[in-house]
């Protein structure tokens, strides 16, 4: 998140901890839906505004009682632990409702596929390096090479069959996620 405010320099990088700390700890998340700080604390943090309107309050109602304005108490100490055991216990549930949402999502996505020999398949070509990408840049290249002959299957590995200018190249790969 400092990338997005550092200077090109990157010499200021200092002056934005504070500000990016304090937007990150008070950013609501979307799956618990409270703050960090309200998780950590058991109460949102204090802002410059909630420091202007509580002094602007207070001194509405000096001028309205004829004198200083008496600080207003927010709740017992009880109450507030039992609020902050409160969002605890509301953030765990939503945390393990989300988890069992996320393993749903995944699950319908991602299915256990065998390959039999002469099967064509997509591989994944990210942390390959080929004979002819040296000097070349990364971000360039394919990203994934194929269709490939499956030459042969091991547990977790497949062998396959290269073109003619990646004889230098190793012919068996593990097979994370292939593409058919």
């Amino acid at each position: 998140m400092l990338r997005a405010y550092v200077d090109a320099n990157q010499h200021d990088w200092d002056l934005w901890c504070t500000p990016v700390e304090y937007a990150i700890n008070d950013s609501r998340s979307a799956v618990t839906g409270f703050t960090p700080f309200e998780l950590t604390y058991g109460h949102a943090p204090a802002s410059q505004l909630d420091f202007f309107v509580e002094a602007t309050l207070a001194s509405r109602r000096g001028r309205a009682k004829g004198g200083r304005g008496a600080t207003v108490k927010k709740g017992t100490t009880h109450e507030t632990a039992r609020q902050f055991v409160r969002q605890l216990q509301l953030a765990r549930e939503k945390l393990l409702l989300a988890q069992q949402q996320q393993i749903a999502q995944y699950d319908a996505r991602h299915k256990a596929r065998s390959y039999a020999l002469g099967d064509e398949v997509w591989v994944d070509a990210t942390y390959l390096t080929q004979p002819g990408d040296c000097g070349l840049h990364k971000k360039l290249l394919k990203k994934r090479l194929g269709p490939l002959r499956v030459l042969e299957v091991f547990h977790s590995d497949r062998q396959m069959a290269l073109p003619a200018s990646d004889r230098g190249a190793p012919s068996a790969y593990r097979l994370q996620t292939p593409k058919q």
